[in-house]
């Protein structure tokens, strides 16, 4: 019964001895292989080229070009290289096998031919040559997967950072500087600074679960919500609420966002905000060199609904000179050597030593001092950063 070969099963037998070529062909062909002979170096290369086989089995001693040459003139040809070649030869001197390994040659087998090795041979080099493509055919798959995700990953920031604020509202007598810095394409932090009317301005800072898609499509949700829900009101506490029960309603389990969201009056110069177990804001005093935290209660976003949660709102005076800073956990969620995180009292030293910084600079050395306390010396999660100035 033949068995016929499930692989590559196409070979060119190269030998100027007939008796050879007979008995190679006697051997394989009832495997199921097709076989194709050539007698000479030429005749191989046009043969090769014009239609390559899966295998080549080359005889060494040949008139005009030998097999070494022949070997050494596939490998260089970018169409031919990858075609395993087993050598065939009487010669049975160690460095006749060396010469033809260093050629590019993969196998050798040596003459009078027994049956079993040749098989046994051709068939480990068909199913190499047989993995080896696989292996390639996945690589390029994978390649061309990555690409993709690339390129969707591209087009996800794109669609993110529309909807962040393209210029921010010029505020009577306010600085404001922010920094956004997603350790990956796309993230989980999301702002928004927005003009209410009656000289009144939305400032929210946000950070949703994660930092991945999964998270910027939550971004996307809650954007959309966030400004639905200012148009019904000027109350941060009430607009939280408003915020938690849609999303809770909306949002997949095991899904959250953390917010900050204040309003600033321009015309009495005073913050109302709330926390949605977001980091406390600070409030930099310049008269006083005070630093004070800006801080209340409240349930993360979308895990309860309103009659299992809690949002507080506060009210704090504003003058000339203070600096209010907002941020997300980025910059306090950061491990040292022992294993500890920023506490408040170190947020407090370096805002008191950096009082006198420009608003700008401010932001900048934060970013830095957060990286320089951390034992790996980056930032773990999205970073975002709004800052204030009164003047």
């Amino acid at each position: 019964m033949k068995t016929i070969n499930n692989f590559s099963n196409s070979i060119l037998i190269i030998d100027d001895n007939s008796e050879n070529l007979r008995v190679l062909s006697n051997i394989l062909k009832p495997e199921g292989y097709k076989i194709r002979i050539a007698t000479n170096g030429e005749q191989t290369l046009k043969s090769v080229v014009s239609t390559p086989p899966d295998l080549i089995l080359l005889d060494i001693l040949m008139p005009k070009m030998n097999g070494y040459e022949i070997c050494e003139r596939l490998k260089k040809d970018e169409s031919t290289k990858e075609i395993p070649v087993i050598f065939l030869s009487a010669l049975d001197d160690i460095q006749d096998k060396l010469k033809g390994f260093a050629v590019g040659g993969v196998d050798y087998i040596t003459k009078p031919f027994q049956t079993e090795e040749v098989l046994a041979r051709v068939r480990t080099h068909l199913e190499l040559k047989k993995s080896k493509e696989e292996l390639h055919n996945s690589y390029i798959i994978i390649k061309k997967q990555k690409q993709q995700i690339e390129y969707d990953l591209k087009q996800a920031k794109q669609t993110q950072l529309a909807l962040f604020p393209k210029s921010l509202p010029n505020i009577p007598r306010v600085r404001i500087s922010y920094k956004y810095i997603p350790i990956r394409q796309i993230g989980g932090d999301y702002y928004d600074i927005i003009e209410l009317g009656d000289g009144k301005y939305g400032i929210m800072v946000g950070d949703a679960t994660g930092h991945d898609i999964s998270a910027a499509l939550i971004t996307f949700m809650i954007s959309g919500i966030f400004k639905n829900a200012i148009k019904k009101t000027h109350s941060t506490e009430v607009t939280l609420q408003n915020i938690n029960q849609d999303l809770y309603l909306q949002i997949p389990e095991g899904k959250f966002s953390t917010m900050f969201y204040g309003i600033y009056d321009s015309v009495d110069q005073t913050l109302l905000y709330t926390s949605a177990a977001h980091p406390s804001g600070i409030l930099i005093r310049k008269k006083t060199q005070e630093i004070i935290e800006l801080n209340t209660y409240g349930s993360l976003l979308g895990v309860f609904s309103n009659q299992e949660s809690n949002f507080t709102e506060e009210k704090v005076q504003l003058f000339t000179g203070d600096k209010i800073i907002i941020y997300t956990d980025a910059l306090i969620e950061v491990l040292n050597e022992s294993g500890e995180m920023i506490d408040f009292a170190q947020f407090s030293e370096f805002f008191q030593n950096n009082s006198g910084e420009t608003l700008e600079q401010l932001l900048d050395n934060l970013i830095n001092y957060s990286i320089s306390f951390s034992q790996s010396g980056r930032l773990e999660d999205d970073c975002t950063i709004i800052g204030m100035e009164l003047f």
